[in-house]
């Protein structure tokens, strides 16, 4: 099934986007794609890719969904949280002691992953016996994302 060349697909393929999301974005314009996207890791990739958001907020969102999957975080293990409140202290304040402690937590990049996990986990979830409630977090994720960072296509 061909897509329909939209701003938003020579937008998507400009960034590289994968077929499925191009597939879902369909004949979308940005600012609906924006509103009704709800997986959290695209939303996530999608900022990353643009300059329209800045690099602080965008660790402020990824850490908002990280901060969702603690709940899959062995009990007793606290490697995920100090790696999650070391990123939200560089993004808040981007000193360079900050910067240092964040690196040393790998915080950063491990917040990121693990909003990607967690977009993942409830995906895989929303297709179990509890698919209403698991949607809803995900659905949350998304929420989340677009109340902190903004649509990253300019020209909508």
């Amino acid at each position: 099934m061909a897509v329909a060349v939209t701003i938003l697909q020579k937008h998507l393929d400009s960034l590289g986007a994968c077929p499925e999301a191009r597939k879902w974005a369909g004949k979308r314009t940005p600012r609906q794609a924006w509103e009704e996207a709800e997986r959290a890791d695209w939303l996530l990739w999608w900022v990353a890719k643009t300059t329209v958001n800045s690099h602080q907020n965008i660790v402020m969102a990824a850490c908002a969904c990280a901060r969702r999957a603690l709940r899959f975080v062995e009990k007793g293990e606290l490697r995920p949280l100090q790696a999650i409140e070391a990123a939200e202290n560089w993004a808040k304040f981007p000193t360079e002691e900050n910067r240092r402690a964040a690196a040393a937590e790998a915080a950063a990049e491990a917040a990121a992953e693990a909003a990607a996990w967690a977009a993942a986990e409830a995906a895989a979830e929303a297709e179990a016996a509890e698919a209403a409630a698991e949607a809803a977090e995900y659905i949350a994720m998304c929420n989340d994302i677009r109340a902190l960072l903004v649509c990253p296509y300019k020209g909508d």
